[in-house]
């Protein structure tokens, strides 16, 4: 391909019989990507066997603890309702 040819096609330019627009190929994999995470997720809690194991796998999972240090120490008192967020108990560095 030419630089011309190449120019064209990075602008969407239609190029013989084949149109590309690279924007909408970065959205709609994006997309694609989304919905494939979301469906393995939902699939993953699913197959839980109750809602604490749920609540387990969404705090490690989507909220970043550490299973069981962090999500063992938690209680409702370290959730701050207002900001949205829970500090973390877990293990500390050793030096």
């Amino acid at each position: 391909m030419d630089a011309e040819s190449a120019k064209e096609v990075a602008e969407g330019k239609t190029v013989g019989v084949i149109q590309v627009n690279e924007a909408e190929v970065k959205a709609h994999l994006g997309e694609m990507v989304r919905q494939s995470i979301e469906e393995t997720l939902n699939g993953m809690l699913d197959a839980c066997p109750d809602a604490e194991w749920r609540l387990i796998f969404a705090l490690a999972r989507l909220g970043g603890l550490r299973v069981p240090s962090e999500i063992l120490c938690l209680t409702w008192g370290d959730i701050h309702w207002a900001l949205g967020r829970g500090p973390l108990h877990g293990a500390q560095p050793q030096d």
